[in-house]
């Protein structure tokens, strides 16, 4: 005779949470542990556009003169799939995450 199991917290990964979610504010509160039935509704989504950033950075050479070089990095746009749902993000390594 099998016993049942108490439910275990899942994690969810925050990167990709859907600004629309109706769960959202309960999962960033929890931290991302919830229990699956407290977990997102609005499940997958698609990277729509990748762009090259170029950004200014500044050091210092040896004799202490200021030095400006180039450097470059992807971000993106990542659109929830669930339908009616118009949930978007953009994805900057450098920049943090920001939800439209």
């Amino acid at each position: 005779m099998k016993t049942l199991e108490e439910p275990k917290p899942v994690k969810i990964d925050l990167t990709y949470l859907c600004p629309n979610d109706p769960n959202r504010e309960k999962i960033i509160e929890a931290g991302g542990f919830v229990l699956p039935e407290d977990g997102p509704q609005h499940l997958g989504g698609y990277i729509t556009k990748i762009e090259i950033v170029e950004e200014k950075k500044y050091t210092y050479d040896p004799n202490g003169r200021r030095i400006e070089f180039p450097i470059k990095h992807q971000t993106a746009v990542w659109v929830c799939q669930t339908k009616g749902c118009d949930g978007q993000i953009t994805i900057d390594p450098y920049g943090g995450y920001t939800s439209q």
